[in-house]
């Protein structure tokens, strides 16, 4: 089933959980897209770290953008990101952030279990146990990464 914008005027807020090489190139393209909004990181590493590697990747290089660090929380081009450091999923409570999408990016949640309340959930890892209904669709890199258009 295809979930309909509310409002097309809103931005759709997501949250990223886990931030590594790919989650850092989704939150860098995320961030020029004007009609996402990431209001979150989750990952176990400090903040220091998150902002080490947005700011510096070997592979794709010096982040144009100004990354900052706020007491606990990331600061890219005066957007403040909230961080949170929580290993268990079921303490993810991504409704009342009034996210409708969550970039799954660690590798381990399917392995952990789900929140039966969760919002629609990208994953960037082939599932082990998550449903098609719950994905929506699984995007491949030199796949079929060029047919998915923004709705």
């Amino acid at each position: 089933m295809r979930r309909q914008r509310r409002n097309s005027g809103t931005k759709t807020k997501v949250p990223i959980n886990g931030l590594g090489r790919i989650s850092c190139a989704i939150l860098k393209l995320t961030s020029d897209e004007p009609s996402m909004e990431v209001v979150t990181v989750n990952n176990l590493a400090d903040v220091e770290s998150h902002a080490y590697l947005l700011r510096v990747d070997t592979a794709y290089g010096l982040y144009s953008k100004p990354v900052t660090v706020d007491p606990g929380d990331l600061v890219i081009t005066d957007r403040m990101v909230r961080t949170l450091n929580i290993r268990d999923p079921a303490e993810l409570v991504w409704k009342k952030l009034g996210v409708e999408l969550v970039f799954e990016c660690t590798g381990a949640f399917p392995r952990q279990g789900h929140n039966a309340h969760d919002p629609m959930i990208m994953a960037t890892y082939p599932p082990a146990d998550i449903t098609v209904e719950r994905i929506g669709v699984a995007v491949t890199a030199g796949g079929n990464h060029r047919a998915i258009r923004p709705a």
